[in-house]
């Protein structure tokens, strides 16, 4: 027996335990695997055992592969779930923030400025995290403004609402805590970074990405 003698066989043999090709055996499909009659619980597995090593190895190939997809595909269903449900939280949060805000400036009499969240897809990535790691290595967990070092945050100095190219530029970035991030919100720009100008740290920057790249 040869792979070319049962090609649409060995697909079935290979996928039936993960949800595909379940059921549905003929008997003279299974007695072309090399099955006996009458068909007893576990005579796929036999039927493999009995099968050529060229046709088995195809056959593991197969399952494989189903394995890697299937492994993959539950992958992304979980960082779906998990996404929803950040999303979920983020928004429960920013429901009770907008409701503070609103009752506070009602009764001040000021204009109500809603609350938008940001985005937590971004804030997830490794790229994020990787900047964020870099930028507190160089400055510290404490804040540049008020030198704090509770609930630390990074911050962009021009704000990803109005300059989404510099999200990632190390140069824009500064340590914060987080009241003073949130006063500090997308309306200004102030860099509270002590030392170097923007262009010396950027002279810097292009300094060490050479010398890294020499070795």
């Amino acid at each position: 027996m040869k792979i070319e003698d049962i090609p649409d066989l060995i697909p079935r043999l290979a996928y039936s335990s993960y949800g595909k090709y379940k059921g549905g055996w003929k008997s003279a499909e299974a007695v072309a695997l090399g099955a006996i009659l009458p068909l007893n619980k576990g005579w796929k597995s036999e039927a493999i055992d009995r099968l050529p090593w060229e046709i088995r190895e195809e056959v593991m190939r197969l399952r494989h592969v189903q394995r890697a997809n299937t492994a993959e595909l539950k992958a992304e269903r979980k960082a779906i779930r998990r996404k929803a449900k950040l999303e979920k939280k983020a928004a429960l949060r920013s429901k009770k923030i907008n409701a503070n805000r609103r009752s506070q400036a009602k009764a001040l009499g000021e204009k109500f400025i809603p609350f938008n969240p940001p985005n937590q897809s971004f804030y997830s990535t490794w790229e994020w995290k990787k900047a964020r790691f870099e930028t507190i290595k160089r400055y510290g967990a404490k804040c540049m403004l008020c030198g704090s070092e509770d609930r630390i945050v990074v911050d962009h100095i021009k704000p990803r609402k109005k300059y989404p190219d510099l999200e990632l530029d190390l140069n824009n970035l500064q340590v914060l805590c987080n009241d003073c991030n949130m006063g500090k919100s997308n309306d200004d720009f102030t860099d509270f970074r002590p030392g170097l100008s923007f262009a010396e740290t950027e002279e810097l920057d292009l300094i060490a990405e050479a010398e890294r790249s020499l070795h």
